[in-house]
């Protein structure tokens, strides 16, 4: 056997035990139940995000220029395309770094949840993929019809593992375009309206990309339910009804953004004065899970603002008082606290059993 021969045997088998070592290291990171991983291992699920793009560049690299081959140039006489193992081999080597720099990320505990398991079966799914594309790149060479086929099929799976992992990290970037379609304003009674609603649409925009059972756990934090947040994370409870101090939902965003522990950190999405104005009200308030918005002790700004938020149409309902129809209205008191005001006929500062036509001071009987 030929020195060549036997190094490309050499290579296919090892080819080979990295795929079986892929296949088990993925087995094996979905049922392990570490405490907390050494600083190294750490550090090399850190590096995931670096090494998942250069394979991603080459892979998409040589599927465009087989495709522009086969546009520019007849089926038979399709030329080699310069560089291409090399470059294959390159990449196949960054695809498997990425998977296991994945696997250990993943071990580190912050992620869990469907779509973190789909991502990390398609990022394998691709590093075997590219593996094969190699070994048939090897034994057939990269000018063959299989070698082509195989590079469709593993740009096919980097799409999908790609497509999962920006979910995470970025979410659905098509979401604005149907949000727009759906942004129906909805007709409900004032007093359905719950605080927490909010709070939640907040957390949503703000903070489930990194803190979601279906995302990430940074921290051992999750912001998905009110119980989650009164579990709080690794250090502390998230939210502490009535404490602004020790509430840290409330506490963490407050702090400087060059802060190592503000939140959200810097370069994501911040959460506006607004926002933040309402998630410490809510706290002062209670933080009821199902306390209705209209006894937040809101100001009419703030109030209308939450409003505008839930996307909800001004409320009024027509409920049966005293056996007479009553429209239940919203108004606000002379420091602007909003209340519910069940005689929409008077004025909101006038005595309800009073004429609203005449004066407070006069008998609504004699003439004025």
């Amino acid at each position: 056997m030929s020195s060549k021969n036997t190094l490309k045997t050499s290579v296919l088998i090892l080819s080979g035990l990295v795929i079986l070592f892929l296949l088990i290291a993925a087995f094996w990171a979905k049922s392990a139940e570490l405490d907390e991983l050494s600083p190294i291992l750490t550090v090399g699920g850190n590096l995931h995000p670096l090494f998942l793009h250069l394979p991603i560049g080459v892979f998409i690299y040589l599927a465009f220029a087989e495709v522009w081959n086969l546009i520019v140039s007849p089926f038979s006489k399709r030329a080699l395309i310069p560089g291409a193992f090399p470059i294959l081999l390159f990449g196949s080597v960054f695809a498997v770094l990425a998977a296991v720099a994945g696997l250990l990320l993943y071990l580190q505990g912050d992620y869990s949840g469907e779509l973190i398991d789909q991502h990390l079966n398609w990022g394998v799914g691709f590093a075997i993929a590219a593996i094969i594309v190699f070994c048939v790149a090897i034994i057939y060479s990269v000018k063959s019809v299989l070698y082509r086929c195989s590079l469709l099929v593993s740009v096919t799976v980097l799409s999908l593992a790609a497509h999962k992992g920006g979910l995470i990290t970025h979410g659905d970037p098509l979401e604005p375009l149907f949000a727009e379609e759906e942004m129906v304003e909805e007709v409900k009674p004032i007093e359905e309206l719950i605080a927490y609603e909010v709070i939640h649409k907040i957390f949503e925009a703000k903070c489930l990309n990194c803190h979601a059972v279906d995302t990430k756990q940074k921290g051992g934090l999750l912001m998905d339910s009110y119980e989650a947040l009164l579990v709080g994370g690794n250090t502390a409870p998230a939210l502490v009804p009535g404490d602004l101090t020790e509430s840290l939902i409330s506490y963490y965003p407050h702090l400087p953004l060059d802060d190592d522990l503000h939140m959200p950190p810097e370069g994501k999405p911040q959460l506006t004065e607004t926002e933040l104005e309402f998630i410490d009200q809510w706290i002062l308030a209670g933080a009821s899970p199902d306390a209705p918005l209209i006894v937040q002790g809101l100001t009419e700004e703030l109030f209308n603002w939450a409003l505008d938020y839930l996307k909800v149409e001004a409320m009024k309902k027509v409920t049966e008082v005293s056996g007479q129809a009553t429209e239940l209205n919203t108004a606000s008191n002379s420091d602007g606290a909003i209340y519910i005001d069940m005689n929409p006929g008077t004025d909101p500062g006038t005595d309800p059993g009073t004429d609203p036509g005449t004066d407070p001071g006069t008998d609504p009987g004699t003439d004025p």
